[in-house]
């Protein structure tokens, strides 16, 4: 599953995209094989809420929590953290 996911963020890579949100719920397991999926589409701007982070944080790299520019090693981080919930059953880490 990793490599399939893999091959999929370096086609994604390759056409100068980045995701942003890897996570389980984006990684369907089709009979072909695991698909990255639902690259969104941008949250609007409400001017009454303070800025959010894009992105589902307990799978978001660590500057991606930030709020700081993140790119493709931020996809790769993503999926690491979906790998590790495949493996364990919960994300990486809990929201705060």
């Amino acid at each position: 599953m990793a490599a399939g996911v893999a091959e999929a963020l370096v086609n994604v890579h390759a056409a100068g995209l980045v995701h942003g949100d890897v996570k389980p719920s984006r990684v369907p397991l089709p009979e072909g094989g695991p698909r990255v999926i639902d690259f969104g589409v941008p949250h609007a701007v409400d001017l009454t809420r303070p800025p959010a982070t894009p992105g589902t944080i307990a799978f978001t790299s660590p500057e991606q929590a930030r709020g700081e520019e993140s790119g493709a090693a931020s996809d790769v981080f993503s999926l690491g953290a979906t790998m590790f919930y495949l493996a364990v059953g919960r994300p990486p880490r809990t929201p705060t």
